[in-house]
């Protein structure tokens, strides 16, 4: 794909985007001239962009929909609901057709058909009286009138063939002259023509009247062919033509030889010309008659692939015009009649892609992931200078190099460090990319669900990094359909609660550090704690007295349980008990933590607190069974170093008491299958813990040593160990070994 092609699909989405938050503003808040300017330039400029790639198809809907526009800039046209949905639609359409060009480079063979529609259906709303109606059967796969009739008087179709065959109407504008449109060139294009019929849209005016710039004609056809290959013929003017699917039913049965037939045509119009000449020329018409059976047998002679008979032709007619003498050129077209033996060669017709290229700079996602993955090795070259560097300090006794030695591996961290800060701003990108989706999906859910809802987005120039970005979609996205499904109550429920009948759905996203924090929350009837307890006795998954002893906060998280679902029925936005427990898991992956808050009868609040950055992680070092592992610092909460008669038994399961909360102890050695040192060896030592908290369980890891803390860029496991669960990736140490990073929610009992 050229440069001024992935320009054209870059700027295009942003406009399409762009229209569409103002629509939905303009809507909610009624007319507002900036917003309807900003909507109007976004129609037009893709017009513009999308006639620079040849798109006309797009271009005449995008047209269509700027004509609607400026009536309601005009105030000549109000701003309903079904204006704006057409609106959208045509939004929607322009989308599809971006992917489409995107991927294969061309719209759909059917993107004409559609282009009509979708032009038909907002000319409806302006009340022209020039919007075509559609005729009746078309739309829904009948077949014309008109093509019933020229397939049974011209051929019978095959029951079976490799391709379609189609019946064409093309009705060209009367000012298609003046757009530099041949119309008979365009229809002689088109290959394997079967059947022909040309007609005058409206009765034709006297002689002296009829303006020769004015084309009155329609035109009728039948081909053998498919629908790309008259979308790609009639590309510039989609929305003249009307394409239908012809039935192997629809001729009566005559079989022709199309080869023979067209050898008969042309021997029948040099006929015709022969019988011109052969009619008597009179002094005043002589070289009219001699140059008029000229051209038609040169131009027939050239279309059924006799380029090389059609040279003789002119020659004996300048020839008889010399001499004034028209035997001449009738014994040539005599001759040449006679030869008619072979048949004709296929013409051949190409269509040359003469767009026009615009050089532009433009930087690829992978590149600027390549680079950053490069400064991750230098980072691992870092860590390694610095270990030799505290080697040299144990070693050498020469201070002053030793001074020297640090101050130069300091100067370089800074360096790469900055480097890697630089190379990280490059992949952050602002949440309002992430919002922007939301909108119109409010819109849409709340209006087939009956309810009124204000969609309100804060912090959307809040930056993080893409990859973090991209994945929180579908949690987003589930999270606002459960709160527009769910929390939000209908506009009669609201009132009768002294609530205002427009519910409110905000996502806020805010930086905390290190970490972006985005909370969904909505003003509905929040989660009724008492609900979650029968639903979850009712489901079987614990024991009614565990669940009876829950807290309402407890209760309100039971919707994180796999398969658990407070809706009553299933519908196609939610119920069916598959999303919250996906979503947390989501977000765990990519290190984030989910909280939820409710209030029923006031609403509910889901907070995600994300990493900034997945590229980087912070990882602690500690020794367990012999090895060497990496504990991701996000899951790290403090270090503990027990004495022995702090730690008690309870139920086989050691534990310890911090801070009024009992903690159990996981030894990290035997979650590792590691073998421990002798029982004896091991009386009496203080235990060294990691405390960690993973997906809202608290426990101690029991290690045997913390080594070291790491900034690193963790790789994924590769090869034959992809597959091994309980590890998020590897990375190198400051002297060169590898070392396993754990996934503590995998490994955790």
């Amino acid at each position: 794909m050229n440069a001024l092609r992935e320009q054209f699909i870059s700027e295009a989405r942003e406009l399409v985007l762009q229209a569409t938050d103002d629509l939905i503003a303009i809507e909610r808040t009624g007319f507002d001239a900036e917003r309807l300017d900003r909507v109007f330039r976004a129609f037009h400029t893709l017009k513009g962009s999308a006639g620079v790639v040849e798109l006309p198809a797009m271009s005449f809907v995008l047209h269509a929909a700027e004509d609607l526009l400026a009536e309601v800039n005009a105030r000549r046209q109000p701003i309903t609901t079904s204006l704006v949905n057409e609106a959208l639609l045509s939004l929607d359409q322009i989308s599809k057709w971006i992917d489409d060009f995107e991927a294969s480079g061309a719209l759909p063979s059917d993107a004409g058909d559609t282009a009509r529609k979708s032009t038909e259906r907002l000319r409806a709303l302006l009340n022209e009286a020039s919007a075509k109606p559609v005729e009746s059967g078309q739309d829904s796969g009948g077949t014309p009138s008109w093509a019933s009739r020229l397939a049974a008087e011209i051929f019978q179709l095959p029951a079976k063939s490799d391709h379609n065959h189609l019946a064409i109407e093309y009705e060209p504008l009367s000012d298609c002259f003046f757009n530099g449109d041949d119309p008979l060139r365009l229809l002689q294009s088109v290959p394997n023509l079967l059947a022909v019929s040309v007609e005058p849209r409206k009765e034709w005016q006297r002689l002296g009247e009829l303006d020769p710039f004015v084309c009155n004609l329609r035109i009728h056809a039948i081909a053998k062919t498919t629908r790309s290959e008259v979308a790609q013929i009639f590309r510039f003017v989609p929305d003249q033509i009307r394409v239908f699917e012809l039935p192997a039913d629809a001729a009566t049965v005559r079989q022709v030889d199309r080869e023979n037939e067209s050898l008969a045509l042309l021997e029948n119009i040099l006929a015709r010309q022969i019988g011109l000449i052969q009619a008597g020329l009179q002094e005043g018409d002589f070289y009219g008659r001699l140059g008029s059976a000229t051209r038609v047998a040169t131009n027939a002679l050239r279309h059924y692939g006799r380029a090389e008979m059609s040279g003789s032709v002119e020659s004996a007619m300048e020839a008889a015009m010399a001499q004034k003498d028209a035997s001449l050129l009738l014994a040539s077209l005599q001759a040449i009649t006679k030869q008619l033996l072979a048949p004709p060669s296929e013409a051949l017709s190409e269509n040359k892609d003469g767009s026009a290229t615009r050089r532009s700079l433009r930087v690829d996602e992978a590149r600027i992931d390549a680079i950053f993955n490069l400064s991750g090795e230098m980072i691992v070259a870092r860590n390694g200078l610095m270990h030799l560097a505290r080697r040299m300090e144990q070693a050498a006794h020469d201070s002053d190099l030793i001074r020297d030695i640090r101050a130069s591996n300091e100067s370089f961290g800074r360096l790469v460090s900055d480097m890697h800060s630089a190379i990280l701003q490059l992949r952050m990108v602002p949440v309002d990319q992430l919002f922007r989706s939301f909108p119109r999906l409010v819109r849409d859910i709340s209006q087939r669900l009956g309810k009124n809802v204000e969609l309100i987005a804060r912090g959307g120039t809040t930056e993080c990094d893409k990859n973090v970005v991209d994945r929180l979609f579908e949690p987003l996205l589930h999270l606002v359909r459960n709160a527009l499904d769910h929390g939000v109550e209908s506009p009669e429920a609201r009132r009768a609660a002294g609530k205002p009948e427009i519910a409110t759905v905000t996502l806020a996203a805010t930086r905390s550090g290190d970490r972006l924090v985005i909370e969904i929350t909505d003003d509905g009837r929040g989660i009724d704690p008492e609900a979650m307890r029968r639903k979850a006795r009712e489901g079987g998954a614990s024991a009614a007295e565990e669940i009876d002893q829950l807290s309402d906060e407890e209760a309100i998280h039971l919707i994180f349980r796999p398969g658990f679902s407070t809706a009553s029925k299933v519908s196609d936005i939610s119920g069916r008990g598959v999303g919250m427990d996906v979503v947390r898991n989501t977000v765990e992956q990519v290190g984030g933590r989910i909280a939820l808050a409710s209030r029923f009868g006031t609403g509910t609040t889901v907070r995600l607190d994300l990493p900034i950055s997945v590229a980087m992680s912070q990882i602690m070092v500690v020794d367990a069974g012999g090895q060497s592992f990496g504990l991701p610092m996000d899951a790290v909460g403090e270090t503990v170093r027990l004495s022995p008669d702090r730690v008690a038994t309870i139920k086989d399961n050691k534990g310890f008491v911090l801070r009024d909360r009992i903690v159990p102890i996981c030894s990290l050695a035997e979650l590792m299958g590691l073998q421990l040192p002798p029982a004896k060896s091991r009386e009496g030592r203080a235990h060294l813990l990691v405390v960690v908290e993973v997906a809202g369980r608290v426990a101690a890891l029991e290690v045997d040593a913390i080594r070291d803390r790491l900034d690193a860029v963790l790789k994924p496991m590769q090869g034959v160990l992809s597959n091994a669960r309980g590890y998020s990736g590897t990375t190198v140490t400051s002297d060169g070994r590898v070392l396993l990073v754990l996934d503590l929610k995998e490994i955790l009992p």
